[in-house]
């Protein structure tokens, strides 16, 4: 296990293994250390448990968090912000059968990341926290806010301001599944 409390981990321009500035295989919990400035690619690459309480993962040349189909990633409190890619990518994957990667937020905020805030193709649960003022750079320009091909169940919290080609706040694939209730909200400007 390794705790980040008030220690930041930065690195440019030198190669690194996966192109990721924090490789998770064990559990990484930050409080309020940063994680920034990876020029090469993700800032953490999580295929275990990653526990965000506080903090931020900013300015990373591609995705902020990268959860792999077999990580968990809880994000309580703490900023995730002015990423080139994804807030976060939250991936599931197809080898002889479906693995999932869990994403939950039920705080903090992912905003201002060129990729959109959410990319979703597994299990995603919000019920707290702020997505807001992404821009969807995906492929096909969709999902400023959340792109879904996944499960995405949202009873909390606020998507807001986002701003992409299709679905600004949301955008829901066909093979996607997403519910709202409780008191979530998703506005635009």
């Amino acid at each position: 296990m390794l705790k980040l409390d008030g220690i930041g981990v930065s690195c440019e321009n030198y190669p690194l293994a996966w192109n990721t500035l924090l490789l998770v295989s064990g559990t990484l919990i930050l409080h309020n250390g940063e994680i920034s400035g990876n020029s090469l690619g993700d800032g953490v690459f999580n295929g275990g448990t990653f526990e965000m309480y506080g903090g931020k993962i900013s300015n990373n040349s591609a995705n902020a968090v990268y959860n792999s189909d077999h990580g968990t990633f809880s994000m309580f409190g703490g900023e995730i912000s002015n990423n080139t890619g994804f807030g976060v990518h939250n991936r599931g994957t197809y080898n002889q059968g479906w693995s999932y990667g869990t994403f939950n937020m039920t705080g903090g905020l992912i905003s201002n990341n060129d990729g959109g805030g959410v990319q979703n193709s597994a299990i995603f649960t919000m019920s707290g926290g702020e997505i807001s003022n992404n821009i969807g750079g995906n492929i096909m320009q969709s999902g400023g806010g959340v792109s879904n091909s996944g499960i995405f169940t949202m009873s909390g919290g606020v998507i807001s301001d986002n701003q992409a080609t299709h679905g600004g706040g949301v955008y829901n694939y066909p093979d996607g599944s997403f519910s709202l209730s409780g008191n979530a909200v998703i506005s635009e400007k």
